[in-house]
């Protein structure tokens, strides 16, 4: 594994180039790198065209409801002005549980521990994994006490589509997902209707908040701006404020942004709130010190897998044994986030120290052993 940026710093160095890093929302390392006085930073004075940014508002999910009629009636009066709206919900398929009501089981795939994901379609609905992609037929029939009382909890961009059909049903919804976008021609297709002047409904995953220029898209929604922050890993502010900043800057001058969360006093979405970006990179820099993550301590994680998983456990063990007297803080042993995947169960420790070299002076003990080892993990998961 490499990081395209890192190697992109180092090649530069090596042939003593000017290296230019361009982003809307640079990553803490390279903002750090500014503040240290090692890059130059340059900024855009103004948006292009002189566009000015929307009005972003956040709503408490916990007052309204996922599709709240003050929602629907923004939706409504977009489209009866011949302007389109556009939704970000950065999670596919249909709905993301099957449970059963009457003893509360989870279906799970056999492979991986994550919950399988609901999936409609016209060749017949199907549960996944979007971890490794197994596919399940929908079971009919709880694995733990054999209730026929199954349902399907929360939305993904299927359900969002069908519900807002049905009360839009005047009106063209796109849905763009991995899922609805079955090859090159087809997305070609969903592009040119995007950017086509009439109004229309656009939902997608994170790959509608990059790249498009819409010009007649006067409203936005996140319905639940939450779904990242809650991932256990210490990018998970940094990724989402990144995908709200992207995500608001689809719009053009004079439209609005609904931003849906359980969480609206949290500090982060001040800074979504003022698109103030510069302000979140100084606000998590402060927090990634306090609780001693990049860029002020290095990372490496240690993993050990078997589908056996007592032997996992055992090996991350005894590489934890040899290593836990070096000059390195040890995060472990522990099971990583998602335990199993592809029916290999992994567990890890996670090394941390200021200096790079006491990391691979403790590597360099473990050399022999069959492990995985991410110098610099770009996430935790």
């Amino acid at each position: 594994y490499y990081n395209a940026r890192d190697l992109s710093v180092l090649m530069s160095e090596l042939y003593n180039a000017t290296l230019i890093l361009s982003s809307a929302t640079p990553s803490i390392e390279s903002y750090f790198n500014v503040l240290r006085g090692k890059y130059e930073l340059l900024k855009l004075k103004s948006r292009v065209k002189n566009y000015v940014y929307p009005s972003v508002e956040i709503v408490d999910l916990k007052k309204n409801i996922f599709l709240s009629s003050k929602l629907l009636n923004e939706i409504r009066q977009t489209l009866e002005k011949n302007n389109s709206v556009m939704i970000f919900f950065n999670r596919r398929g249909y709905s993301p549980v099957l449970i059963c009501s009457d003893c509360g089981y989870v279906f799970k795939c056999n492979y991986c521990s994550v919950n399988l994901v609901f999936h409609k379609s016209i060749k017949g609905n199907y549960l996944e994994c979007h971890i490794c992609g197994k596919r399940y037929k929908v079971f009919e029939i709880c694995h733990k006490c054999s209730s026929y009382n199954l349902k399907v909890v929360g939305f993904g961009t299927q359900r969002i589509e069908e519900e807002l059909k049905n009360i839009f049903s005047n009106y063209e919804i796109l849905r763009i997902d991995r899922d609805s976008i079955k090859n090159r021609k087809n997305l070609e297709l969903i592009i040119r209707k995007i950017h086509s002047n009439y109004p229309k409904i656009i939902i997608g995953t994170q790959i509608i908040a990059k790249g498009f220029d819409l010009k007649d898209v006067k409203f936005a929604i996140v319905p639940n701006a939450d779904l990242g922050l809650s991932v256990p890993d210490f990018r998970n502010y940094e990724r989402n404020v990144q995908l709200l900043i992207q995500f608001i800057g689809r719009i053009r001058t004079g439209g609005l942004v609904y931003i849906q969360t359980y969480e609206p006093e949290n500090e982060v979405f001040n800074f979504v709130k003022n698109i103030d970006y510069e302000g979140f990179l100084n606000y998590e820099i402060k927090k990634r010190k306090e609780m001693k993550f990049p860029p002020f301590y290095k990372l490496a994680i240690i993993e050990a897998k078997s589908k056996d998983e007592t032997k996992a456990i055992e090996l991350i063990t005894e590489i934890y044994e040899k290593i836990k007297n070096e000059n390195v803080e040890i995060l472990g042993p522990a099971p990583a986030p998602i335990e199993k995947i592809k029916n290999y169960y992994r567990w890890r420790i996670i090394l941390r120290s200021k200096s790079y070299k006491r990391i691979k002076e403790a590597i360099e003990k473990i050399k022999n052993y069959n492990v995985k080892v991410v110098i610099d993990p770009y996430d935790l998961m």
